[in-house]
């Protein structure tokens, strides 16, 4: 079996991160206890994140994540999440 190595931190969330999703463009969501979810945008082939928006409105932490692609009615794409507070958004 293969040592675990860590390719990469997001740094900017005070909380644990509780789910990750792939968006288009090389970023990711991040989704967080501290009631956050985070855009990321990658530098370096996905070594180096820099933080782009931060989006609240949960009351608890959040549980899940998804992405939509762009189309033709979004043509920026959707993100949704989920969260204990028994909101998605």
């Amino acid at each position: 079996m293969r040592a675990y190595k860590l390719s990469s931190i997001l740094d900017g969330h005070k909380n644990d991160v509780r789910c990750l999703a792939a968006f288009p463009g090389d970023a990711l969501v991040s989704g967080s206890r501290d009631m956050k979810v985070k855009l990321w945008s990658s530098e370096g082939g996905g070594k180096h994140w820099n933080e782009q928006i931060t989006y609240e409105g949960h009351t608890a932490y959040v549980t899940s994540l998804a992405v939509m692609p762009s189309n033709e009615s979004y043509p920026d794409g959707l993100i949704y999440t989920g969260s204990n507070d028994g909101k998605g958004f």
